[in-house]
């Protein structure tokens, strides 16, 4: 229990130090396309916003999984299949939150699959905890 407790610690350090980080690059981005009088349309899948929305994903997982296994004291089996759908749930609730009220209205498909490769690694992850 100690194993978990201790991983799940570093990865929201992990993240909060990744988000702080994005938001520094982001405000950079937007008041130097403000400043030319242009929005900043570059297209990367590999951006800042990815990685967010990966880790996010990760953590909701994982922390979900701990909190349902340990907290509430359900069955592995169980607790893997609602951790996965309140993680898949939060990401696609989002982003259709960003396409009715965000900044540039629309779904981006590639944050979904974002969160999809962080839930996927943190399954993979508490897999491999559970059967080590």
């Amino acid at each position: 229990m100690k194993k978990i407790e201790l991983f799940l610690t570093i990865i929201l350090m992990f993240v909060t130090i990744i988000n702080a980080q994005a938001k520094i690059n982001t405000f950079n981005n937007n008041s130097l396309a403000h400043k030319n009088n242009q929005k900043n349309t570059q297209f990367d899948f590999f951006e800042w916003d990815k990685l967010k929305h990966f880790t996010t994903s990760f953590y909701l997982t994982t922390t979900s999984f701990y909190f349902l296994d340990k907290i509430v004291e359900k069955q592995n089996t169980n607790a893997l299949k609602e951790s996965t759908v309140f993680s898949i749930s939060c990401g696609l609730g989002k982003e259709i939150f960003n396409l009715y009220n965000g900044d540039n209205g629309n779904f981006e498909f590639l944050d979904m699959i974002a969160n999809m490769f962080g839930t996927i690694t943190g399954l993979l992850i508490i897999n491999g905890i559970i059967d080590g």
